[in-house]
C-alpha cells in the first residue's frame, strides 16, 4: 500500500530524453533534469490546478532555466 501511494503521489518522468543529444544543446538536459513538465502533469493531477495555470507556470520556468 505505501508504494502504490508513493507512485501515485510522486511526480514521473516521461519519455522526452535525448533533445541534448538531438540538438546540441546543453540547456535541454537542464530542462529534462528539472522535470518541468512532469510537474507541471503532477501539479494538475494532485493539487487540483487548471491545466492552463500548470502549463504557464511549466513554461515560465523553462524560459527561466534556458535563460541561464
Amino acid at each position: 500500500m505505501i508504494s502504490a501511494l508513493q507512485f501515485l503521489t510522486r511526480p514521473r518522468g516521461y519519455g522526452y530524453y535525448g533533445y541534448a543529444a538531438v540538438s546540441g544543446e546543453w540547456r535541454h538536459q537542464v530542462a529534462q533534469a528539472e522535470g518541468v513538465w512532469p510537474k507541471a502533469v503532477h501539479r494538475v493531477v494532485a493539487e487540483g490546478i487548471s491545466p492552463e495555470r500548470a502549463i504557464d507556470e511549466a513554461i515560465a520556468r523553462m524560459k527561466q532555466l534556458l535563460s541561464e
